[in-house]
């Protein structure tokens, strides 16, 4: 059984019944955080050299690169350490973070 009509639009005029301008002010708001949050995210890996390297060896483990926020694979990560030596220095670390 439906509930009369004007059960329905009665809440819905409630939840609608802010002004125009509050309503496009309150969406802008919205789209704009929601677009900080989309931007942070997609940014959370570009962090400083130094930041990443948590044990200040001058080296980044994929252990250090993954628990800073970096998405890399196994293979990624394989890739980027040119010299194979299971850490990534500050030169193939900012070679690593242009891709």
């Amino acid at each position: 059984m439906m509930p009369p009509r004007s059960m329905i639009i009665v809440p819905v005029r409630i939840l609608t019944g802010v002004s125009f301008m509050k309503n496009v002010l309150l969406s802008a708001v919205f789209v704009g955080f929601s677009a900080i949050a989309a931007f942070a995210a997609s940014h959370a890996g570009e962090m400083d050299f130094t930041v990443v390297d948590a044990d200040a060896n001058g080296m980044v483990t994929m252990e250090e690169a993954t628990a800073a926020g970096w998405k890399w694979s196994e293979e990624d990560f394989t890739a980027a350490d040119t010299d194979a030596d299971g850490s990534l220095n500050a030169e193939e670390f900012a070679t690593a973070a242009a891709m």
